[in-house]
């Protein structure tokens, strides 16, 4: 089969064929503006624009400078969508109809995050198999998409359960193994007994809780897979400041917050029992691996996995181990004790002990008859150390004390399997041949589905049982499959050369087509998930697979979509709307409580984000079904930004379809009055210059604003309430300005226009009733033949007034007026210039040294200029602003 990617995508689109036949044109003129616009009216006109919304107006071009990869966060098959979910993907749609409008080339692939625990479960409850669940799920939740009409790239869907994907995801986690960061270990995990897996540390909340499941986790003792993400914590950290995502305040926080500064360094010491050197090792991190070599003792917190290995009944605060640990660089010996009162650093529960360099360790070691020895330096420098453990693989990287690695490994069937083997005659894990991917899973019918002694893989023995790769020898499978973070934390790649067959994805293609612009992802995502995928992003790009380390050039976090929920006082369950009664203001504020219909318990009622557990999910599907799919994207967007939280109050619903309306009758009255047949007072006609002036005005403020906020701050909310000052703008004009102005014809054209990617069918047919009039006044500026899906985006008018801003530390301290068509051939250079020559400006940078300048040029909108210094110049007292 041929190899196809995203470049065979971009040019064999077909450019839509949008002339509409004269029947077609007097069926629409005839049936639809004669009603008056309702759900109903909607709906119709939905069904009518379909297939034109739901098509691509590429031009085949394959310039990376083209390209906008916008990424929506792929769902996670779990059989239903809700609102909440759906607001993601209207963000995404949105942003996607928009910059596809102005001319990229745009992709909006779509995919399924389909292997998990939820699925396993469901299926074993249900007695389904677990595969069959799973595309069930997938076929339901596709649908539900569909219908919604987003303009998704389905001919890149994916899905991470299938063995042409999972294949991949085998193939990169063995260019990971081949390069050493991944290993096995046995380690004290966190253990779901709900769920009946292990959970890396990332996974069990603050007060001890599976991420997942909710309940308390219990420790463990488990050989375990890990992948070596420390190894990347300063390249991760470092990169927070190299990105846009230090934009995004709260996520780059998170993300720094969880990596933590890069401090110290970690090192691995093997343990000995007696005189045997055990198959295990324990990792040490300390700030001074120039004194590794004087390490002369270990100390672990009490719970930690050594203490785990030599339980104890007789405990006290200090008792010293059977088992030692060896000095990675000189090979000693040295004693491990279980003590709680020294000082551990941060998220450690290992302390290294160097008696010749610090007091309290001196003390320690007196205290415990440790000899404290003299020990000749191995390396003279602290670089010489760390590269020696580099190169011996045994750690050395700098990582702050709280950052662990990932652990992968999981005790369930339906995930990826690990493409290791274990054989008797081979040391070590021996890895399947690349090209004997992939690894599969065997089939349901085969292992035991209920069992929670062992792994359900191991009850697959004609499964687990195969031939070593490596001698030909008996060996065994690996019976663990991987964290499904590990599917997602690449899936991005596979969109862009989704059938290639010989590799994950060919590093020519990927090149001109990242980074992703922009991804719409959840918040709950912004640690765990961001943080692996740009881990993946950055070894992938250390072996030369990927142009930049990191992976998405833009966050779009979503915000939560709330409704209603109803729970008792007393045990918190939750219960249904329809199932109690409300009776009046609750204990905290803005809440509300009522009564158990059925038992007249209290009930508590407040709002809280969408979920089926709180039984306050609302059905996509119904919402359509009641207010049509453009009022309900309308509604997703307004009244909140998309970052922050929306409460759903179905009675704002009103004002969208009053909204709608207006646009409608305005439309509706153009083409009325274009009709030749409404007379024109002549105290209208006088006043047309006046008027077309200010309509000029308005228009281009208009365009500047709305482009703003679609490009750069992605305000939907704002710019529908922006189409407020428009509609009301336009349905007080004259109907000398309707007939006869030309600035009000292109003015009403413009706002469909920018109204389209928020409402594709309902501007599809406003453009179409304005495309209907006998005669136009701006006959070259639209193409009136086509779609509003093939029109030019607005731009601001060449001669239309513009600022180039100048800032001092962000402080502004000057904006010179200038044309639009002169400010956007200013270049950085120049505008540093014209700042330069501003006597304020002057004095100011004789006192302050000048770090850095940057200059925010956006299209269509003003350019600033902004010089960092040493000092800041900020003044309390507000400043006039100078124009000239």
């Amino acid at each position: 089969m041929k190899t196809r990617n995203v470049f065979h995508w971009l040019s064999n689109k077909q450019v839509l064929s949008v002339g509409l036949s004269s029947a077609t044109q007097r069926h629409f003129s005839d049936n639809i503006w004669a009603q008056k616009l309702d759900v109903q009216l909607m709906k119709e006109i939905e069904s009518r624009w379909s297939k034109k919304v739901n098509s691509r107006q590429l031009d085949g071009k394959n310039e990376a400078k083209d390209k906008y990869y916008i990424l929506p966060m792929f769902p996670y098959s779990s059989g239903d969508f809700h609102m909440g979910h759906i607001r993601t993907y209207v963000i995404s749609d949105t942003l996607s109809r928009f910059h596809q409008m102005t001319g990229k080339n745009v992709l909006q692939p779509i995919g399924w995050d389909a292997f998990g625990l939820p699925a396993e479960n469901a299926s074993i409850e249900r007695h389904i198999p677990v595969d069959k669940w799973a595309k069930s799920d997938v076929e339901n939740m596709k649908s539900q998409l569909q219908s919604f009409r987003f303009n998704f790239d389905w001919d890149l869907e994916i899905n991470t359960c299938f063995p042409n994907y999972y294949r991949w995801t085998q193939h990169i986690f063995l260019k990971l193994f081949h390069a050493g960061l991944v290993y096995q270990k046995e380690a004290l995990v966190n253990w779901d007994p709900l769920d009946e897996t292990a959970l890396s540390d990332e996974q069990v909340d603050e007060d001890g809780k599976s991420w997942r499941t909710g309940v308390k986790v219990e420790k463990k003792i488990l050989k375990q897979w890990f992948v070596k993400t420390t190894a990347f914590a300063k390249s991760l950290y470092d990169g927070l400041d190299e990105t846009v995502l230090n934009k995004a305040n709260d996520v780059h926080v998170m993300q720094r917050d969880w990596i933590g500064e890069c401090d110290g360094y970690s090192f691995n010491f093997n343990l000995v029992s007696g005189n045997h050197k055990m198959q295990k090792f324990i990792t040490v991190w300390t700030r001074h691996p120039e004194h590794l070599n004087n390490i002369q003792y270990l100390t672990v917190l009490p719970g930690s996995m050594l203490d785990h290995m030599e339980p104890t009944q007789d405990w006290n605060k200090n008792r010293r181990l059977s088992i030692q640990a060896a000095n990675p660089i000189n090979g000693s010996t040295i004693p491990i004790f279980v003590n709680d009162t020294v000082t551990y650093e941060e998220c450690q529960d290992v302390k290294a002990g160097i008696p010749e360099i610090f007091l309290e360790d001196h003390v320690f070691a007196q205290e415990n008859e440790i000899e404290i020895k003299k020990i000749d330096p191995v390396f003279s420098t602290k670089e010489e150390i760390c590269n020696y453990a580099m190169e011996k693989n045994i750690g050395g990287y700098p990582v702050s004390s709280k950052l662990k690695d990932w652990l992968i490994s999981r005790q369930r069937y339906w995930g990826t399997p690990i493409p290791l083997v274990f054989c008797s005659n081979c040391v070590g894990p021996q890895p399947i041949p690349y090209d004997l991917l992939p690894v599969r899973l065997p089939h349901t019918n085969k292992i035991n589905m209920n069992t929670r002694a062992i792994t359900p893989l191991e009850s697959a023995s004609s499964w687990v049982r195969t031939k070593c790769p490596s001698c030909g020898g008996p060996a065994k499978r690996v019976t663990d499959t991987m964290d499904t973070f590990f599917d997602s934390s690449w899936y991005y790649l596979r969109y862009l050369d989704v059938s290639n067959e010989k590799v994950p994805f060919d590093p020519k293609v990927v090149q001109s087509l990242l980074p992703v612009d922009v991804y719409v992802c959840s918040k709950e995502h912004a640690i765990l998930h961001l943080y692996y995928a740009r881990f993946m992003s950055h070894f992938l790009h250390s072996i030369g697979w990927v142009p930049n380390k990191e992976p998405f050039q833009k966050l779009l976090t979503p915000g939560k979509l709330k409704a209603k929920t109803y729970k008792f006082e007393r045990s918190g369950d939750y219960v249904k709307k329809s199932e109690v009664k409300v009776a009046g203001p609750g204990s905290g504020p803005g809440q509300l409580h009522g009564y158990h219909k059925a038992s007249n318990e209290k009930v508590k009622i407040d709002w809280e984000e969408m979920s089926e557990s709180k039984r306050n999910s609302v059905d996509p599907a119904q919402v359509v079904a009641e207010y049509g799919i453009d009022t309900t994207r309308l509604m997703v967007l307004y009244y909140s930004a998309p970052t922050h939280d929306k409460l759903w109050i179905t009675g704002e619903f009103k004002s969208i379809l009053d909204w709608q309306r207006k646009a409608w009758q305005i439309v509706k009255n153009f083409m009325r009055i274009r009709d030749r047949q409404t007379p024109v007072r002549s105290i209208d006609e006088a006043k047309l210059p006046m008027d077309e002036e200010m309509m000029y005005n308005e228009r281009n403020s208009f365009i500047k604003s709305v482009w703003h906020l679609y490009s750069e701050l992605h305000l939907f909310n704002t710019i529908i309430s922006k189409f407020h000052k428009m509609f009301t703008l336009l349905s007080n004009c004259s109907n000398a300005s309707i007939r006869s102005g030309k600035e009000f014809e292109r003015a009403l054209a413009e706002m469909i226009i920018l109204m389209a990617p928020m409402a594709p069918h309902f501007a599809a047919q406003l453009w179409q009733g304005i495309a209907l009039v006998p005669y136009r006044l701006n006959e070259n500026e639209f193409n009136w033949s086509g779609t509003v899906f093939e029109q030019k985006w607005p731009v601001v008018d060449d001669n239309f007034p513009m600022y180039l801003i100048v800032q001092v530390d962000n402080d502004m301290k000057h904006r010179f007026t200038i044309t639009n068509a002169e400010l956007r051939l200013i270049t950085k250079e120049q505008a540093i210039e014209k700042a330069k020559s501003l006597p304020r400006l002057q004095e100011i940078l004789t006192v302050a040294e000048v770090l850095g300048t940057s200059y925010h040029a956006i299209e269509n909108s003003d350019h600033t200029i902004n010089f960092k210094t040493k000092f800041s110049h900020r003044r309390s007292e507000s400043e006039s602003i100078k124009q000239s």
